[in-house]
């Protein structure tokens, strides 16, 4: 009923075409239908309706292919028999969404050229697919003047006299709004509250309006020939693959190409504003781009493959940040061998051979892999590398491959982490019913060679040398004196969060010298209660081997389950010889 009031009032104003952007495809009542239906046919003002072509034909008609009209169904039908008809689709660009040109199909009529055709009965120019003519007026209006459907009533016939009208909805966040290239332009919206509508888009009915606008004026928007874009694209992929060949250090060459997509939009907006050119954007863009991709792929294969290998390698193995840092830099993992000073950890599950014979494979298979796993993340928490896994041991690499210059207090917070960890990981599978013994742990330092021991095509960073051999025979040691962490004197470290007990110069199989070795445990262990009593005792072996003895038997009496202390009481007495 509004809307048949609406077509009285414009009908008697004289306009030159009354249009409706909406679609009038679902019934009221029969007797406001047959008003709008007895308004329109009495209307000696031309009238174009919107008619949906559905679903299916919305993309052929985007594509250009041929649409057969779908039938009108009622109401639509009714208001039909005396008014014009075109669709309304809105092709939007797939790349960014932006409404740039018209729809392509011409088989059915679009709703804005069935406008125009009204307005300019002799209009044959075939403006299918061409780029829409968007303006704004200088305080950021569209140039179309625009009426709230309220006040119809008391405006005047003049405003409207010999004009099209086109009658459709501007409410927020309807659906109905579409992006254009002037979204990045404020717009001012002649309807109030303007903040309660999409920043930087326009209505579907203003959308229209432009578009009629360019088929009267004759004029598509700014756009360039078919060979001026394939020159823009060859000169994009020109670009890039000079930037590859110059074979830059990636961050460089990522630089250089942000730089050249700059300048290219910022000459787009000089030749908009002098000289009126629209130039397009994406096939530069994207040859650019594309160009450089390919090329650099090419000319750079050895270097990616050699940072996939990287990754593969030290992914598991080594604390994200590092591994990120060696895949930006792999300048920094030298392929030759070095001599470089490292940190070794060894570790070892005792009696975990006999175990596998009393329980079953997937029992057996679980509780080493959570045990495996447990240790390495102690590792790379301290920033260590997993060297290898030989079967249950781990061995663990401090200051490689990145240069670590605290590698030894790193590796024996790491051991301490290691022990704590294990015996927790060892009550939970007690609780099981799994008996898994304890974790010992080998710790020293020294010069090693360091370096690529593989081959070109697998990267096997690994240290090999005496500081390495020692320290297996350091994580074996731990058995003889009954202790967890067996710490040679090259890795010894006063800390706050260390405590040592010295075990003694000892000698290693397959060294030629004695060794001096200590005991690492936690400040806070029930170890560390006697720790002044042990030290008292030991500092007597090389003086008073007896006085010693009988200090780490007194010791032993009240802890009898520490290791070290017979260990030590059996040492003294070796050298104190046999008994009269």
């Amino acid at each position: 009923m509004f809307l048949a009031s609406v077509v009285q009032k414009l009908d008697k104003a004289e306009a030159a075409v009354i249009a409706f952007d909406i679609v009038l495809d679902r019934p009221t009542t029969e007797a406001d239908d047959d008003a709008l239906a007895a308004a329109l046919a009495s209307a000696e003002t031309p009238i174009v309706l919107l008619g949906d072509p559905g679903q299916a034909a919305r993309g052929a008609i985007c594509a250009g292919e041929p649409v057969e009209p779908a039938p009108a169904g009622q109401p639509m039908a009714q208001f039909a028999a005396n008014a014009d008809t075109g669709h309304a689709v809105l092709c939007l660009e797939g790349l960014d969404g932006v409404l740039r040109a018209m729809a392509r199909g011409d088989t059915v009529p679009s709703f804005s050229a069935a406008i125009a055709s009204r307005l300019a009965p002799d209009l044959e120019q075939d403006m299918a697919g061409q780029a829409i003519g968007f303006s704004l007026t200088p305080d950021g209006a569209w140039p179309f003047p625009t009426y709230s459907g309220a006040d119809l009533e008391i405006l005047p016939d003049a405003w409207f006299e010999g004009r099209a009208v086109i009658v459709g909805q501007i409410t927020p966040y309807s659906g109905d709004w579409v992006s254009t290239p002037l979204r990045y332009g404020e717009i001012s919206i002649p309807v109030a509250p303007q903040d309660q509508f999409p920043d930087g888009q326009i209505p579907g009915v203003v959308a229209h309006a432009f578009m009629v606008q360019t088929l009267l004026d004759g004029r598509a928007g700014p756009h360039t020939a078919l060979w001026q874009q394939v020159l823009l694209a060859l000169a994009g992929a020109g670009l890039g693959a000079l930037l590859s060949f110059l074979r830059l250090p990636l961050w460089l060459e990522g630089l250089s190409l942000g730089a050249v997509l700059i300048l290219f939009w910022l000459m787009l907006f000089v030749a908009y504003a002098l000289g009126g050119v629209l130039l397009p954007f994406t096939g530069f863009t994207a040859a650019l781009l594309i160009s450089s991709a390919a090329n650099f792929a090419f000319l750079k294969s050895d270097e990616r493959q050699q940072r996939r290998m990287i990754h593969s390698q030290f992914s598991q193995f080594l604390a994200p940040e590092v591994v990120n840092d060696l895949v930006r830099h792999p300048e920094k993992l030298n392929h030759h061998v070095e001599n470089r000073e490292i940190t070794a950890l060894f570790t070892d599950l005792a009696g975990f051979t006999s175990l596998i014979d009393t329980l079953p494979p997937d029992t057996i298979s679980s509780a080493l892999n959570g045990y495996l796993d447990t240790i390495i993340q102690c590792v790379v928490r301290h920033g260590g590398v997993v060297d290898k896994i030989v079967g249950d041991a781990v061995h663990a690499l401090f200051s490689v491959p990145l240069t670590d210059p605290g590698h030894r207090i790193h590796a024996l917070q790491c051991a301490l982490d290691i022990q704590a960890a294990t015996h927790a990981h060892r009550a939970k599978l007690a609780g099981q019913g799994i008996p898994l013994g304890i974790t010992r742990i080998g710790v020293n330092s020294g010069p090693a060679l360091v370096g690529n021991f593989g081959s070109s095509k697998r990267l096997d960073f690994t240290a090999h040398g005496s500081t390495v051999n020692m320290v297996a025979r350091l994580e074996a040691a731990n058995k003889v004196f009954g202790t967890e962490i067996a710490v040679s004197a090259a890795s010894r470290v006063e800390h706050p969060d260390l405590a040592w007990r010295g075990i003694g110069a000892v000698e290693l199989r397959g060294l030629a010298e004695p060794v001096e070795v200590f005991e690492l445990i936690a400040p806070g262990s029930g170890v560390a209660r006697y720790l002044q009593d042990y030290s008292a005792a030991f500092d007597l072996i090389a003086s008073d081997a007896g006085a010693a003895a009988q200090g780490f038997q007194t010791l032993l009496d009240r802890h009898p389950g520490d290791g070290l202390l017979a260990y030590q009481v059996e040492r003294c007495r070796l050298r104190i010889g046999p008994v009269p």
